[in-house]
């Protein structure tokens, strides 16, 4: 009971006793040792032509900068640099790209890779430095980006036979690459169930930006000659792909598994 004798000095004990008591280390595995800042800042980056890019103007950096590929020890010796170290090599490397010729944008891009690490390691605390100082070349514009006017779209619909089965694919299929400004790829993954003809909306994975879908506005021409293909096709189960080959070996196959000649727009779509 708490009145008798010695009661006091008995909790004292059994708290002391507890204080004392071993705890569980269950992240030591994560945490015994120096963390492999490259490695981490590939793995965040969920592309993998994004990570390969990574990897590839790092490896050239340290390749310049040391002679030999990067290790987890020459990064850690990097971001250990005070800044203005870190600044005066960063500098120098730039120097040699521009001494060697390369365009502003693949500076650009080197650099903002190195930036990348630097930023990594000071999320894993062992970089105490920013790169900011270090600013990139300024992008010269090399072509006309303005895209196509109205009067060529017209003039390439009308090269489009809309009463035969292939006229009408490839006419929907072109409005959809014009009008939705969808990448090849994007196209190639579009199901019959993605296509909504009323709300006239079309759901598209991804973007270039994961995994997410988006659900793009279609006009009212683009919905009619979607719907006109598929009419005529004559197959509408939801799974199926929208756009499919129509040659005798491939037809009715997901056109990315079909032979795709990347160097015209719709050489994957014109063999009979």
């Amino acid at each position: 009971m708490p009145n008798q004798p010695g009661w006091g000095e008995i909790v004292k004990v059994e708290l002391e006793a507890c204080l004392d008591a071993p705890l569980a280390r269950y992240f030591d595995a994560q945490l015994d040792k120096d963390p492999d800042v490259l490695a981490q800042l590939l793995a965040d980056k969920r592309n993998p032509n994004t990570r390969r890019a990574y990897e590839k103007d790092l490896k050239d950096f340290f390749l310049k900068m040391t002679t030999l590929p990067p290790t987890g020890d020459s990064v850690l010796e990097f971001l250990h640099l005070q800044r203005e170290q870190a600044v005066m090599v960063v500098l120098k490397y730039k120097a040699m790209l521009i001494k060697s010729g390369l365009r502003e944008a693949t500076i650009n891009r080197r650099l903002a890779a190195i930036k990348s690490l630097a930023k990594m390691g000071r999320k894993l605390g062992v970089c105490n430095y920013s790169l900011e100082d270090v600013s990139g070349e300024k992008v010269k514009a090399y072509r006309d980006t303005r895209g196509v006017d109205s009067k060529a779209i017209a003039v390439v619909i009308q090269q489009f036979d809309r009463e035969t089965l292939i006229g009408k694919r490839n006419y929907a299929i072109f409005l959809v690459l014009w009008g939705l400004a969808l990448r090849r790829q994007e196209i190639c993954h579009l199901n019959v169930g993605d296509f909504d003809f009323y709300g006239r909306k079309l759901r598209v994975l991804g973007k270039g930006k994961g995994t997410n879908e988006e659900y793009l506005d279609m006009s009212r021409d683009v919905a009619a000659a979607l719907a006109d293909w598929l009419i005529a096709r004559g197959d509408l189960n939801g799974n199926l792909p929208i756009f499919t080959a129509l040659d005798f070996h491939n037809e009715g196959e997901h056109p990315k598994y079909a032979k795709i000649n990347k160097e015209t727009l719709f050489a994957s779509f014109n063999r009979e």
